[in-house]
């Protein structure tokens, strides 16, 4: 009985040590985990520490380059505006030259219009000129025809009628006539002519003055017969007589 007692009790002693035993391990174990787990929570820390420092940088450096960007935004809204208005005015600028360049197209387009016009005028001037010029040179000729019949005439009656020709400033021819007064053979009958650019015969002068002249002047313009228009007013001025 006391040898079972004996045997149980130091089987509970054994027991007991065993525990003992086990509890130490485990409380040397626990110990070793919670300095291990001291070890990792001081290492998380740190981690966490620097990863909290470097995301604090990156959100430092996120906030100062978004502002850099904010600030070159705004710049080149800036420079945008600056732009649009430079190019509005650049665009203004262009159209005024534009209307300026189609004015002076469209006074080019006149002075040309006016110069061809200019030239269709002087041609037409030119050619009216030369068309004056012929008829001049016909005239004179004519005149210089009158004149030669004229001076002709005048021999032919001076040298028959007893006629004298005078030539008075003015291409005027005096006709005068003597011996026409059996009472005063020396009294002078006088008229003059002139032959104008057109070739018409002017008749001035007329001493004594004759009934009918203008129409004798104009039978005389008509018919271009000199010596007749003579011998008809030395006839008028012997009727004088």
């Amino acid at each position: 009985m006391d040898s079972a007692t004996d045997k149980a009790v130091d089987e509970r002693n054994t027991s007991h040590d065993s525990y003992l035993e086990e509890k130490q391990l485990l409380q040397s174990k626990i110990d070793g985990m919670g300095d291990e787990v001291k070890q990792k929570s001081d290492e998380m820390a740190k981690y966490l520490a620097e990863k909290k420092k470097k995301h604090e940088l990156m959100m430092k450096q996120g906030r100062e380059d978004i502002a850099a960007l904010q600030a070159t935004l705004a710049a080149l809204k800036t420079q945008a505006t600056k732009n649009n208005t430079a190019i509005s005015g650049r665009v203004d600028k262009l159209k005024s030259m534009r209307d300026d360049i189609e004015h002076l197209q469209e006074e080019a387009d006149k002075a040309l219009e006016d110069k061809e016009h200019l030239q269709a005028e002087v041609k037409e001037t030119s050619e009216a000129v030369d068309k004056e010029k012929e008829l001049l040179e016909l005239q004179e000729k004519a005149t210089s025809m009158r004149l030669q019949e004229l001076e002709k005439s005048a021999e032919w009656f001076q040298d028959r009628l007893g006629l004298q020709l005078r030539k008075l400033p003015g291409n005027v021819l005096q006709f005068v006539f003597s011996c026409l007064d059996h009472q005063d053979p020396d009294r002078k009958f006088v008229f003059s002519v002139k032959v104008d650019d057109s070739g018409k015969y002017h008749i001035s002068d007329c001493h004594p003055e004759v009934g009918g002249l203008d129409e004798l002047v104009e039978k005389l313009n008509s018919t271009n017969n000199l010596r007749s228009f003579i011998l008809t007013i030395r006839q008028k001025f012997k009727e004088i007589v």
